[in-house]
């Protein structure tokens, strides 16, 4: 973690987002607990949906252990590691952005859609933002 605090303490108006992705350094909420007290509070948790379920960590439960450290999400529903349109698998969008609401959080959710094998891509990204939308208002 050297490096890293090296990194953060050279740019100094830097936010670093650290991304979880299946099969990586960063995969479930003990690698986070590792290193986020090592390193300064902005170096933030980039929060993926998508890999989080494919590594079958509850996204719920990632979410409430990192509140205050998310900087950056990335929402896409999957039923086990296959994307589907959101509302269908297995994330829990209202609990998920209640979390983030309940902590302040005020940055992106990057609606993040992989194969789109079940429609036209634009059409399941108009969807899908309507989906979250709901949820949002």
């Amino acid at each position: 973690m050297t490096g890293l605090n090296h990194v953060l303490d050279r740019i100094p108006n830097f936010t670093l987002n650290i991304g979880n992705h299946k099969g990586n350094l960063f995969e479930n909420i003990e690698d986070y607990q590792g290193i986020l007290p090592e390193i300064p509070d902005r170096a933030k948790v980039l929060m993926d949906t998508g890999h989080l379920l494919s590594a079958g960590v509850d996204v719920r439960a990632f979410a409430e252990a990192f509140a205050d450290r998310i900087g950056h999400v990335h929402l896409r529903d999957q039923k086990g590691e296959t994307p589907v349109p959101f509302g269908e698998g297995d994330l829990p969008f209202v609990d998920v952005i209640d979390i983030l609401k309940g902590a302040g959080y005020e940055g992106e959710l990057v609606i993040e859609l992989e194969k789109v094998t079940w429609g036209e891509p634009v059409q399941a990204c108009a969807a899908a933002r309507k989906y979250v939308e709901k949820i949002l208002f």
